[in-house]
């Protein structure tokens, strides 16, 4: 991602946007400060306290930020509960640097959590999920310095995900994003969820309530978005007994167009409720999978192509998402 230099030799980005690696024609190497500064700051958010902003017009499917975490938590069994170790969290937060662990301790604490700061209450109120158990809970959560000031949006312009291989946090823009304009994730699950359940989940687990422009809707609007995002619920149910009849049953024609016919009308209300494209993507890469098991070459290539332009725009190139279906299509 890094810039081409016409007679030195050529320049390569670390993922953060921080540092480049100079290769030089000679075969020297080194490691610069990169000039380029980044696509944001953190300033106060109304009715939000800080959050981050962008600060020129960031481009759908750029890479805004590439982070390592401050701190990372495993769960434990202890008598018989699944918890956080907060003596372990004690003593990573001591064995920061100064700087860091003033970075810590300068992240929000949820009031649920107490008035003056806690380790624990500052780790709950900002831990970002980074690893899932096999009954879909939490297993492994990290705290960042930038991540964590992301504030929430039911409809946000952000895609953010955890990079194994490299220990990193990366956040994409979902969207065309304008100068001034917030950047914004999801603290909810990234499906169909009516305004009502939208906001009972944010108050039980964060403290507030969402007026982002999707929960902001009122009269015919708000009454036309609802029924969508009840149609989005359903759909989920739908394509998974249909993913179901396939494995059990194999493949029809018939099976495969009812699925097909299912996924395009996902992919038309997620646009329409104007939610990310990347929230399609599995769906998307399951009607590759099932065309391309069918014997539908073309119609398979054209999902997988689909596909890949959601998990570029998603997690660029190295996402292992887009990676696999450039094998895919490759094959």
């Amino acid at each position: 991602m890094g810039m081409r230099e016409n007679r030195t030799g050529h320049s390569q980005s670390d993922g953060s946007g921080l540092v480049v690696l100079k290769s030089y024609r000679d075969g020297r190497s080194a490691w610069l400060f990169s000039i380029k500064e980044m696509p944001y700051e953190i300033r106060p958010s109304p009715g939000a306290g800080l959050g981050v902003f962008a600060t020129r017009r960031i481009l759908a499917g750029e890479c805004v930020l590439s982070e390592a975490p401050l701190v990372e938590l495993d769960k434990v069994h202890a008598h018989g509960v699944v918890t956080w170790p907060i003596e372990s969290l004690e003593d990573k937060v001591r064995r920061l640097s100064p700087a860091k662990r003033a970075e810590f301790y300068a992240l929000s604490q949820n009031e649920k959590y107490g008035v003056e700061k806690t380790l624990t209450g500052i780790w709950m109120t900002n831990a970002f999920t980074v690893e899932h158990a096999l009954d879909g809970t939490p297993q492994r959560a990290a705290v960042f310095s930038v991540v964590c000031r992301f504030n929430h949006s039911c409809r946000p312009n952000l895609h953010n995900e955890w990079r194994e291989e490299k220990g990193t946090k990366v956040v994409f823009a979902a969207e065309d994003i304008e100068e001034g304009a917030e950047l914004t994730v999801t603290y909810l699950p990234k499906k169909g969820l009516l305004r009502a359940e939208r906001q009972a989940g944010l108050f039980d687990k964060f403290c507030f309530y969402c007026h982002c422009s999707l929960c902001a809707q009122v009269g015919s609007a708000l009454k036309r978005s609802e029924r969508r995002q009840e149609r989005l619920i359903k759909l989920d149910r739908l394509i998974e007994a249909v993913e179901a009849r396939l494995r059990e049953n194999g493949r029809t024609s018939q099976s495969l167009d009812t699925l097909t016919a299912l996924v395009e009308e996902k992919i038309s209300l997620l646009a329409m409720e104007g939610l990310p494209m990347t929230w399609g993507l599995r769906d998307l890469y399951l009607c590759a999978v099932e065309s391309k098991r069918s014997g539908a070459d073309n119609k398979a290539r054209a999902y997988a192509a689909r596909a890949a332009e959601c998990a570029l725009r998603g997690g660029g190139d190295e996402c292992n998402s887009y990676v696999a279906l450039k094998a895919f299509l490759a094959a």
